[in-house]
């Protein structure tokens, strides 16, 4: 049985926020090695997927990767003694291009509650 795009995008946004939860869970746990700003925005992130599970999440949450792996990678390339930066960053930038593509993958636009179109006049 196939999933409704609505269906689908709730269930992508569900995953995701949990993963993202249990991230920033992980990074407050060992903050000698991840920065507890970063955990913070992710766990927000996370908790806003959760709670407004719309299409929009994804791209989100993709751009999100995309940005931090871009980061990661620049400053492997920028200091050599960051070397894990470099496959972080690789792995961060794979994760941003898979939720991208699961974003770019759901077909119908989400319907708004609004009937009708909100230009016209009605008697």
């Amino acid at each position: 049985m196939e999933k409704t795009p609505n269906k689908r995008v709730n269930d992508l946004c569900r995953n995701w926020g949990i993963f993202l939860v249990i991230a920033s869970i992980f990074q407050l746990l060992f903050q000698d090695l991840f920065d507890p700003l970063w955990a913070i925005v992710v766990l927000l992130i996370g908790i806003f997927t959760l709670i407004f599970r719309k299409k929009w999440n994804l791209a989100l949450i993709g751009g999100m990767f995309l940005l931090v792996g871009a980061y990661n990678i620049y400053l492997a390339i920028s200091d050599s003694t960051l070397q894990m930066f470099l496959f972080a960053g690789v792995i961060q930038l794979a994760i941003g291009l898979f939720v991208s593509n699961q974003y770019h993958k759901i077909e119908e636009k989400e319907v708004s509650d609004k009937k009708g179109n909100w230009f016209k006049r009605h008697p």
